[in-house]
């Protein structure tokens, strides 16, 4: 401020000082930053020794704005659309619905489990560095090949079933819904129980029989007016079947499909509208009386 004079350095200190005595507010140098235009860069740091302040160069960021350089170049712009960025993955991530949460942490935990899969095949030596993949070395790597390592026989069912789940044509809730039963994640009172949230014996049984503790098999396999249910539902499509006692094992049943009575699709849909029916019902019961 004003010519780079001893003396305008001198009356710069003198104002802050009277500032001080005035408000009661105290002007603290260590953290403060002399600037300069137009001036050597040694004037600069001696004018900062004499204020005990810091001595800083343009261009510089004051909340999170840049200073002092050319604003119609893209480069200085870079910081802000970076923090807008941020802030704005934040504000998506919180107004997100619970199946794009769910779909968002399925592909992170695929990419997370594919990146670790591909480094555990990796072979280091003193050679000179090449990509190796041991599982097929002499056709090399493909995303087949390593989609089968990951998924492995044991999870060819549980892939088709999740693929029925997130049928494009179910409902949204519905879809996650049916995930959270297979995983065995619904709030059912036995589940609760666990948690520490119900903690008397009394307050387990099932709502629906108020005979037995409800679990997830229970509650939609085991019970009797449940079973007398899927009973009615199977005689109205004129089918006679075995009603199974888990509800893995029936997940199952309705995802083959019956030949020439009702496709795949549509006889795991009803497997998804009757295990919501029965838990609407039952949240009814519960809350509603």
């Amino acid at each position: 401020m004003g010519k780079a004079e001893p003396g305008n350095i001198k009356a710069v200190k003198g104002i802050l000082r009277w500032f001080e005595l005035i408000s009661g507010l105290k002007t603290n140098f260590n953290k403060s930053v002399l600037y300069s235009c137009c001036v050597s860069e040694e004037w600069r740091r001696m004018a900062a020794a004499n204020l005990n302040c810091k001595s800083g160069e343009f261009p510089f960021t004051y909340l999170g704005m840049p200073i002092g350089d050319s604003m119609c170049r893209r480069k200085p712009w870079i910081p802000v659309i970076d923090n807008f960025n941020k802030k704005l993955a934040v504000w998506k991530a919180k107004s997100l619905s619970i199946g794009g949460r769910l779909t968002l942490l399925r592909e992170k935990n695929e990419e997370q489990r594919l990146k670790e899969v591909l480094m555990s095949e990796i072979v280091l030596s003193s050679q000179p560095d090449q990509w190796s993949w041991n599982v097929d070395a002499a056709n090399g790597y493909s995303v087949g090949k390593a989609y089968s390592m990951m998924v492995g026989q044991s999870r060819i069912l549980e892939a088709r079933i999740c693929k029925k789940i997130w049928n494009k044509l179910n409902p949204t809730k519905v879809s996650c819904f049916g995930w959270r039963l297979l995983l065995n994640g619904l709030p059912t009172k036995s589940n609760l129980q666990k948690r520490g949230i119900l903690l008397e014996e009394e307050e387990s049984i099932c709502s629906v029989c108020r005979r037995n503790v409800e679990d997830e098999n229970h509650l939609f396999a085991q019970c009797n007016k449940i079973q007398e249910l899927w009973m009615r539902c199977y005689k109205w499509w004129g089918i006679s079947i075995s009603l199974p006692n888990s509800i893995s094992l029936l997940c199952e049943a309705h995802s083959q499909g019956i030949k020439k009575v009702v496709s795949a699709d549509v006889w795991f849909f009803i497997f998804l509208v009757v295990t919501w029916s029965i838990w609407y019902t039952r949240n009814k019961i519960i809350h509603n009386s």
